[in-house]
């Protein structure tokens, strides 16, 4: 009978348990009482391996596979001789002596190993000792492949027939062997090992491009795989990363930085593919080298230099610091913040600086830039629509700072590109409405383009009707039919013109068959409440117009019953042939008041600035940029285009004439003027300036907005009854669509409370009743 204890090759189970650490039983300390039962069946006599005679061969077989000597038997004879040992029922015994001829083995080779000269760890030396470990490890699994095969016969009966789990295949058993002898602590102690050392060198070799031992580095690594190893070396990798790469180069700008991580993480990446055999070993590495290179600091990463990354013409280097800043847990939220505050201050440097004529098309670029960001550089967002809306939320923010600018600015954009002397392009329209939709003062849009489209349909300098309903379309879009109604009403007034001029022309030539010859004029009729206010007053007409003027009333209240005319003086233009002296015919291009002041000189050839107001009843204002313009004080040639002379009081004729001395002075029509053009046009004089007209259209706009807010309040009370303070003004709010600050709702709250709309509660003063 053989006595395991005595023997001094360890057992199977004693190998096992280097491997297979117990669990302590957590009923260790208990004092249960346990039941022995006895077997008193006598045991089978198992004669000593060693007395076998099968044992010498086999033996004498093994060693001379190991030791690469020639094997006198035969393999065939050696399975036969093994599977006649396993038969007489000792297979145990058998499996534990092979086991002891393999671990003699594998300390012989480890004994090779450290016998040669040892030498300092180096990048220059590592190489050195990685081939000297290769040529140990190449052969073994070659012989112990050989050995399985021999033993194949009892490997499949001892697993088989005992139900032992602690007993392993014998490959799997000559794998842990090598582990054991060659890495007998690497559980505890894995770091300083010089075969990770080594590797890890070798790695960093390759990273600078040097040539590898590839084979032995792939077989290496395989070798891992094959000693389950694999878990032990990963973790010693991924802390010598950390170790090496950590807060190394963040000095450098964002740009330059992330170049730099991005080329270490491809570089270690090809490295594990082509070398590792672990499958997860790309993915264990590429976390660990993006946790020390960009999370431990991400934050330092994106405020160097972040500024400058998106200002550069390379968006493959915006979408590389984007790809791997968004694997960081937290990192995609940085960069938004960032790219919000980046956005705000750029759209405010452009706020400040541009000026007025290059305003729109400097914010067109930048809005085209932040979207090439990000549909090409953040595209492979987690949530693409998170950054669309950072971007929308930004250029709120920063076009709104001053004030109503932009809102002015955009629509002028849209009267020059509509204008006749432009050429109309559907892009400059698109980038317009891009634009647009940032603007939350949408109203005062409206007035500004509202007042423009006037100018354009009653001047007839509209580059295309179908362009103008192409706009209001995409405004509809936009905003609703609402914020289009009225400007929709203006072309169909132009519509209704045509057709009431047509039709009181046909009334004309039905009158009689040989009408006298009167003016040929066009009247365009417009709805008030769709159009600009303009202002209202009555002049004396010259006898020529005031005839034709009053056909048309009477024609028109015929037709329209009790609707009235009222004639808008100040939008009105005529040309007018003057014989400038004999043989000299020009004709001018005027406005209604010009107009009235040249037909003056028809009756008399000098008139002061008194007699030209009491004959023609103009506004005083309106009298003076009328002479300005005919004088033509504002052109830079003046004899060219001035139609009138200014005659000082002692009869010298006066160029300096200028709204503040025009009514000191008698005037006289210009019989000397030369001009190379037959049809002359004369420019209009403002004396408002652009800031008074600017506060003209906001008061406008103020005044349509309270009636707003009022309808607003008066329709949520009557849906809730009543409601407190704070909730009226959030829902408000939320109903509006332009911005309001809650002082302004608070008086018109006011306001609708004296004119008993709503009542303050008795109890509580900051609730509200509605008033049926």
């Amino acid at each position: 009978m053989v006595d395991e204890e005595d023997m001094d090759v360890p057992t199977s189970s004693n190998f096992s348990d280097e491997y297979r650490p117990v669990r302590p039983s957590s009923s260790a300390d208990s004092t249960k009482r346990k039941i022995v039962i006895k077997n008193f069946k006598s045991h089978p006599v198992i004669p000593e391996i060693s007395e076998v005679s099968e044992w010498h061969t086999i033996n004498e077989s093994i060693e001379a596979i190991l030791e690469n000597k020639k094997v006198i038997t035969s393999l065939e004879t050696l399975f036969n001789l093994v599977k006649s040992s396993t038969d007489q029922n000792h297979p145990k015994a058998l499996y534990d002596r092979l086991l002891g001829v393999i671990r003699e083995y594998c300390i012989q080779l480890k004994t090779t190993i450290e016998l040669e000269n040892d030498i300092p760890m180096s990048e220059d030396t590592c190489e050195v000792y990685i081939l000297r470990f290769w040529n140990v490890w190449k052969v073994y699994p070659v012989k112990m492949t050989l050995i399985r095969n021999v033993f194949l016969y009892l490997d499949r009966v001892l697993l088989s027939q005992t139900g032992d789990s602690d007993i392993l295949p014998i490959w799997e058993a000559s794998m842990r062997m090598f582990r054991r002898v060659f890495f007998p602590d690497i559980e505890n102690d894995f770091k300083s090992h010089k075969l990770f050392l080594a590797l890890f060198l070798d790695i960093q070799r390759m990273m600078k491009h040097y040539d590898a031992q590839g084979i032995a580095l792939r077989e290496i690594f395989g070798m891992f795989s094959a000693i389950h190893m694999n878990d032990e070396f990963m973790e010693y990798l991924v802390l010598q990363i950390n170790d090496t790469y950590s807060n190394k180069n963040l000095d450098l700008p964002c740009k330059d930085y992330i170049k730099y991580a991005d080329n270490v993480i491809k570089q270690f990446r090809e490295l594990v593919d082509l070398y590792f055999c672990e499958p997860s070993a790309s993915r264990v590495v590429f976390e660990a080298l993006l946790k020390c290179l960009i999370s431990k600091s991400i934050k330092q990463i994106v405020l160097n230099g972040f500024d400058q990354l998106l200002d550069s013409d390379e968006i493959s280097d915006v979408s590389r610091m984007f790809q791997l800043v968004r694997r960081v847990n937290g990192g995609e939220d940085i960069v938004r913040n960032e790219f919000a505050k980046y956005i705000k201050a750029k759209g405010q440097q452009h706020m400040e600086t541009c000026s007025d004529k290059d305003f729109f098309k400097q914010l067109s670029l930048f809005k085209k830039r932040i979207d090439l960001i990000v549909e090409v550089g953040f595209v492979s967002s987690i949530d693409i629509n998170k950054l669309r809306q950072t971007v929308r939320d930004s250029f709120e923010s920063f076009m709104d700072s001053k004030g109503n600018k932009s809102a002015e600015l955009i629509a002028r954009h849209f009267n020059e590109t509509l204008r006749k002397s432009k050429e109309y392009k559907e892009e400059d329209i698109d980038d317009a409405i891009v634009l647009f939709r940032f603007i939350r003062g949408k109203d005062i849009f409206e007035a500004y383009y509202k007042r423009d489209l006037a100018k354009r349909l009653l001047s007839d300098k509209s580059a295309s009707v179908d362009a103008e309903k192409s706009i209001l379309t995409k405004l509809k879009l936009e905003c609703g039919a609402g914020f289009t109604h009225k400007l929709e009403g203006m072309f169909k007034d132009m519509e209704n013109s045509a057709q009431l001029n047509n039709s009181f022309a046909q009334h004309l030539s039905d009158l009689t068959n040989t009408p006298k010859e009167k003016l040929k004029y066009y009247v365009r009729v417009i709805t008030s409440d769709l159009w600009p206010n303009y202002d209202l007053y009555e002049v004396n007409l010259p006898r020529e117009i005031e005839t034709s003027l009053v056909d048309f009333s009477d024609y028109y209240k015929l037709k329209h019953g009790n609707r009235t005319i009222n004639w808008i003086y100040s939008l009105s233009h005529a040309y007018v042939f003057a014989r400038v002296r004999p043989g000299y015919v020009k004709e001018f291009l005027v406005n209604f008041s010009q107009t009235s002041v040249l037909l003056l000189f028809n009756s008399c050839e000098k008139w002061t600035f008194n007699e030209m107001l009491n004959a023609t009843k103009l506004p005083k204002d309106e009298l003076k940029k009328t002479i300005l313009a005919l004088h033509g004080s504002e052109a830079e040639n003046s004899k060219q285009t001035r139609i009138i002379n200014a005659l000082c009081e002692n009869g010298d004729i006066n160029s300096k004439t200028t709204s503040d001395n025009v009514e000191k002075h008698s005037f006289v029509f210009n019989s000397k003027l030369t001009d190379s053009r037959y049809r002359i046009p004369v420019l209009n004089v403002y004396l408002k300036t652009p800031k008074e007209e600017k506060e003209q259209v906001e008061q406008e706009v103020n005044q349509d907005r309270q009636y707003q807010i009022d309808a607003a309040i008066v329709r949520i009370m009557k849906s809730r009854k009543e409601l407190t303070h704070s909730a009226l003004i959030q829902e408000i709010m939320a109903q509006l669509r332009f911005p309001v600050k809650s002082v302004d709702i608070k008086l018109r709250i006011a306001s609708l409370i004296e004119r008993d709309y709503l009542s303050r509660d008795q109890e509580d003063t900051n609730k509200y009743h509605y008033v049926s």
